[in-house]
């Protein structure tokens, strides 16, 4: 069961991203990140706004993926992810 999901995982991900348009994927987004923006003085909808709001989004996915790589790594006792597990090839 555990090889099942560990090479669905990666085909099916791109599936359920794929259910939303990037109209709601933008709304979505400025849902989330639009009042910090406007809080640090951003005039919404204005260029800087959605810089903040695109840049703040992309932080926020970045974040999520390193500490996905970081549990995927302690999880295998990974030492450097350079060679991946098991340390440097002999």
């Amino acid at each position: 069961m555990r090889i099942f999901v560990r090479f669905l995982t990666p085909l099916l991900l791109p599936l359920a991203a794929a259910c939303t348009t990037p109209a709601q994927r933008t709304a979505q987004a400025e849902a989330d990140y639009g009042p910090r923006c406007e809080k640090l003085g951003l005039a919404k909808d204005s260029e800087q706004w959605r810089a903040c709001v695109e840049n703040a989004d992309m932080n926020a996915a970045l974040a999520t993926q390193r500490s996905y790589d970081r549990e995927f790594l302690r999880k295998h006792d990974c030492i450097d992810p350079k060679f991946g597990c098991g340390g440097p090839p002999r």
